[in-house]
This record gives structure tokens, C-alpha cells and sequence, in this order.
């Protein structure tokens, strides 16, 4: 598991390490939705700062905005803030965040983690 979830009252923080898969990502995702906390979880912070390399694919993306798509009708008003500067997420975030626009929830990208908690 390339992955460490902590959950601060309803809201999830994920810091994803090593080398960034599909199954870490669907791996997590399937732990906040599966949590009780997720239908009153206003703020999800993924922070991806200590990944070494990112082996995913547009079509990966595609995936994970499909299952997330979903779980926003569950959960109308989520905030999810992706922390990297890695700039092949980047490019792989901004085709989450087209795919996304379809639903209520509000996706940002920032350099740090001090930017997401702000």
C-alpha cells in the first residue's frame, strides 16, 4: 500500500508515497467511500509531495473521475485538493478536473501543503 489515510473528525487526509499506481488510488478512494465519515466529509486533501514517480495514464484518470463522479452523488459538497508538483499529475489532474465539472465538488491543485490547508 503506497498509501496512509487519516481522517480529521469527517474530513479525509491522504498522503500517497513511493510509486503512484491505479490501485493505490482506487485502494483509497474505496476507504473514504466505505467510511461512515464520508457522507458529512466536506474536505478531502490528497497529498501526493512524497511520490517518487506517477505510473498512471489519461485513461487511469478517466477511471478514477468515473468511481469519483459517482461518489459525488453520495456526497454533493465535497472540497478535494491534490497536493504535488509533480507535472505529469498535473497534466493527469487537469483531465480529472474537466471530467469532474459535471458535479457540485470543487477539485484544486497546489504546490503545498500549507496551500490546502489554508
Amino acid at each position: 500500500m503506497g498509501f496512509q489515510l487519516e481522517w480529521d473528525n469527517n474530513d479525509a487526509n491522504i498522503k500517497f508515497y513511493g510509486i503512484l499506481v491505479l490501485q493505490d488510488l482506487m485502494d483509497a478512494n474505496g476507504l473514504i467511500y466505505g467510511d461512515g465519515r464520508f457522507d458529512e466529509m466536506c474536505v478531502q486533501i490528497a497529498d501526493f509531495t512524497d511520490v517518487e514517480r506517477v505510473d498512471l495514464s489519461s485513461k487511469d484518470a478517466k477511471i478514477i473521475t468515473t468511481l469519483e463522479e459517482g461518489a459525488s452523488r453520495w456526497n454533493r459538497v465535497v472540497k478535494v485538493i491534490h497536493v504535488t508538483t509533480n507535472l505529469k499529475l498535473k497534466t493527469l489532474l487537469t483531465l480529472y478536473k474537466e471530467g469532474m465539472k459535471g458535479t457540485n465538488w470543487i477539485i484544486e491543485v497546489v504546490d503545498t501543503l500549507e496551500e490546502a490547508k489554508k
